[in-house]
């Protein structure tokens, strides 16, 4: 399954690396966390896999054929409700076509590809590639570069694209100089998202405090203090509450510590 929190991986065989360009054009626009669960359950789905197969065996060799395995591959997105059909349909069809060279496509092949926008296929580069350099401009670096006073606006246009992607490198390179552009990425949709907060709840609950021979009942009221207190200073900035906060740790009489 694709964890959005842990989205770099330069190791993914051919596989994988179909799974995860399928989240990446899915993921486009959506909840990453509801679209990684949904893109599960279509990747566990034995008629998604045995047509993708079908289709990588018996590549079509008529209009009538392509647009038979492209209804194939809609109906199972409409089956999993990922939305955009038609569009990620035909994605898909290309991206299973060419899923043996996932591991050598170019930025430039990707945005050929009807369908796929610079945005999708430079997230699927960094994070998939070691030596990839084209950041992922999406609404966390537009508010990572307002913070800077530089408007920037989310775009399809590659043109556009290009041009802001050289401004983003400088300052992230800048701002970042001993992190990969994929960590800085990473980092800085975890600040922009409003995941920081809870995950610096999840970081207490592993410190030394709440390892230090204290016991279950001790440790998950330190946990709801530090999620009580993170809660209470977010609220008014994006709208988490304390109960947000504590929900991430579920019901402590039935939580196993």
């Amino acid at each position: 399954m694709i964890t959005p929190t842990a989205i770099t991986n330069y190791q993914r065989n051919s596989v994988e690396l179909l799974e995860f360009a399928i989240f990446a054009a899915c993921v486009a626009g959506k909840d990453s966390d509801q679209t990684a669960k949904k893109v599960d359950t279509l990747w566990r789905d034995k008629g998604f896999r045995t047509t993708l197969r079908v289709q990588w065996e018996f590549p079509p060799e008529t209009d009538t054929q392509y647009a038979l395995y492209v209804k194939l591959i809609r109906q199972h997105l409409v089956d999993h409700k990922i939305g955009q059909y038609d569009r990620l349909a035909r994605v898909i069809f290309i991206l299973n076509q060419t899923s043996e060279q996932l591991n050598q496509v170019l930025f430039n092949d990707l945005v050929n590809f009807k369908g796929i926008g610079p945005k999708t296929a430079a997230f699927f580069m960094l994070h998939s590639r070691r030596d990839a350099d084209m950041p992922v401009i999406d609404t966390h670096i537009c508010k990572y570069m307002a913070d800077k006073g530089i408007e920037m606006k989310v775009t399809s246009s590659l043109t556009k694209y290009l041009a802001n992607a050289e401004t983003v490198k400088f300052w992230m390179k800048h701002d970042f100089p001993n992190m990969t552009l994929a960590e800085a990425d990473l980092y800085l949709w975890t600040k922009y998202s409003g995941r920081e907060t809870k995950q610096r709840v999840f970081y207490m609950a592993d410190s030394p405090q709440c390892n230090s021979g204290l016991s279950v009942g001790a440790r998950m009221e330190m946990i709801q203090a530090a999620a009580m207190s993170l809660a209470t200073f977010q609220a008014g900035l994006n709208g988490i509450t304390a109960q947000d906060m504590l929900d991430v740790f579920g019901d402590p009489n039935k939580r196993e510590v």
